[in-house]
């Protein structure tokens, strides 16, 4: 297979296709079961019992996540199945007790369902690291993975429209959570994510192997450096969703933030598949650097920023590096975290970004009400910056490794 293979190439590498069709329905589930929830819970008993049980969803999802990926690296892909089987019986619950006198109960048990949801992204990007046979498939089918999942996010909607209009809102959570059963079959049948011991590269220099399976990933450089832009960007995208708002409105007309909205996921989509085709002959912490400044220098021309024009220009800008960033912070792990934690890794940058993206919007909305909209923005600018700084806590050196079977294949 050429090195030079467009996308479509990519789709026919074995096992690649399949596993994206996985994907796709398992973050449709991760699209419905948001917006239902708020859609039941608010018809039932107001919008603050629907905040309350989006949050508790939101929170067991993002702050258990790690520990979900490591069971799954430890214990094999098939525990994807016990949690898919545990994550349906508490939504099963709690459509059955939204409409009672007992929705509290219903709350808590939507917050065990967000924190036994299966780990579908992250398992996806073992997947990737398993079945591309070689860095540029592997580059590739991470920027198609994330446009993929960017356009996964704006049907989602509209299909939790479709199921409520044809059954009810508290039901559509449910049916959103059977579209996981598939996913996962998929993902396991096809994903090859239970042959970590085949394909274990050496740990780092100087660190024996008991040593780097005890030691948590956030306390180790590389894990710093690839997580912390991560966060950074969840904190700045957070921030965006009450900054944009607050300049539209300031420009005349706060509904022209959809606009803004649109072109931040547009500018993603395009950078994410330029990029995949892109031949750039640099390190991968080189280039997180790299992306990571040009994500602080979109949010930048925020500060300046007086008109809708100016800021759909400055979002589209920052929106063009946030795909990329993503793509190589996958890469990085697979090149730099040992093949039986990559799955604890990869939720680790979900869940980085989703904590992330939790605290930019609470803060943001303090800071808004505080303040103008430019000094808000040199803010989220100033922590745009520290995802720089963060970067550079990946060693500069990548450590010995054995290269993976899979990426041993000749291109």
């Amino acid at each position: 297979m050429s090195k030079n293979s467009g996308y479509l190439a990519t789709v026919r590498v074995p096992g690649i296709g399949l596993v994206l069709v996985g994907g796709i329905l398992g973050r449709l589930t991760y699209g419905i079961i948001p917006f239902a929830t708020v859609l039941a819970f608010s018809a039932a008993h107001g919008f603050a019992a629907a905040g309350l049980a989006s949050a508790g969803f939101m929170a067991g999802n993002a702050l258990l996540a790690p520990v979900r990926g490591r069971i799954v690296d430890r214990r094999g892909p098939r525990t994807l199945f016990y949690m898919a089987g545990i994550h349906l019986l508490a939504v099963l619950g709690t459509a059955v007790l939204i409409p009672t006198v007992l929705w509290v109960a219903a709350v808590v048990l939507l917050a065990a369902a967000g924190a036994t949801i299966p780990p579908i992204g992250p398992a996806l990007r073992t997947s990737w690291s398993r079945l591309a046979p070689n860095k540029d498939i592997l580059r590739q089918v991470h920027a198609l993975d994330s446009v993929v999942e960017e356009l996964t996010f704006v049907v989602a909607p509209l299909l939790t429209v479709a199921l409520v209009a044809a059954t009810s809102s508290r039901w559509t959570i449910f049916l959103g959570a059977v579209l996981l059963v598939p996913a996962v079959a998929a993902i396991v049948r096809f994903g090859r994510i239970d042959r970590a011991d085949e394909q274990r590269p050496a740990s780092a220099p100087g660190t024996t192997s008991a040593e780097a399976d005890r030691r948590p990933l956030m306390l180790r450089p590389q894990g710093q450096g690839i997580v912390i832009p991560i966060i950074t960007l969840g904190t700045v995208g957070g921030g965006l969703a009450i900054l944009l708002p607050a300049l539209a409105e300031r420009a005349g007309s706060i509904t022209a933030a959809g606009y803004a909205f649109a072109a931040y996921s547009l500018g993603g989509a395009v950078a994410g598949l330029i990029y995949g085709r892109l031949r750039w002959d640099a390190s991968l912490r080189v280039k997180y650097t790299i992306v990571t400044a040009c994500f602080a220098i979109g949010v930048a021309l925020l500060i300046p920023a007086a008109s809708i024009v100016l800021t759909m220009i400055a979002v589209f800008l920052a929106g063009g590096a946030l795909t990329p960033i993503f793509i190589v912070a996958y890469l990085l792990v697979d090149e730099r975290i040992e093949q039986n934690r990559l799955t604890e890794a990869n939720s680790w940058l979900s869940s980085g970004y989703n904590i992330g993206s939790a605290s930019g919007s609470a803060l943001c909305g303090l800071l808004v009400s505080a303040t103008t909209p430019a000094v808000v923005a040199t803010i989220y600018t100033a922590v745009a910056c520290l995802g720089i700084l963060g970067s550079l806590r990946v060693p500069r050196h990548q450590p010995d490794k054995a290269p993976s079977a899979a990426l041993e294949t000749a291109a």
